[in-house]
């Protein structure tokens, strides 16, 4: 008798709402952000790799490099990091993708990424592969309510409604068509 006493007041053996049950197999947004966080390492890399080739180039022409003194605009220098805009394009991106898909998309990026000429490419390739891999997805054959819907929006059910019965066209009712017969209207 005492054992659910001291299970409802013992902080121990307590359990509390983690919110490990409302985690779904479509909740993938951690790895969304690991993967953009990665995308944006690969940019962040490659701003790096063209200063430092362009730095040494400068110093094998010797030409000084008074870069740094310019300060006309936020937009002289470019940015390593991802822009607002990059961050939001990938995230509709990553929306997109069934976590079953990601190591196919990943392995598919990782190859692209060995021949990228700027940071526009970097992203764009990423968002190809995966509005690629939404495309390539099964379409699944429709169902009878989805072939009865296309049959009664389609033009051939559309019929003139009056007061009167008018028996102008088939005398068949709804009752005695079969799903043979929907199959053969769509």
């Amino acid at each position: 008798m005492f054992k659910w006493i001291c299970e409802i007041t013992s902080p121990r053996s307590s359990s509390f709402e983690d919110g490990r049950k409302d985690l779904s197999d479509q909740d993938d947004t951690m790895m969304a952000s690991l993967v953009i966080s990665q995308i944006e390492a690969y940019v962040t890399e490659f701003e790096t790799q063209k200063e430092i080739r362009k730095s040494e180039e400068n110093l094998q022409n010797k030409v000084p490099d008074y870069s740094w003194l310019i300060s006309s605009g936020c937009d002289a220098k470019p940015k390593k990091h991802l822009t607002l805009s990059e961050r939001t394009r990938l995230d509709r991106a990553c929306d997109r993708v069934k976590p079953s898909e990601w190591s196919q998309i990943m392995s598919l990026y990782h190859d692209k990424l060995k021949n990228q000429t700027d940071r526009d490419t970097i992203i764009g390739n990423f968002i190809e592969i995966v509005h690629q891999t939404v495309i390539s997805r099964p379409r699944h054959p429709p169902t009878i309510n989805d072939a009865f819907n296309k049959y009664v929006r389609s033009n051939s059910a559309l019929s003139k409604v009056s007061d009167s019965y008018d028996a102008v066209g088939s005398t068949r009712s709804m009752g005695s068509i079969t799903f043979r017969d929907i199959n053969d209207i769509v």
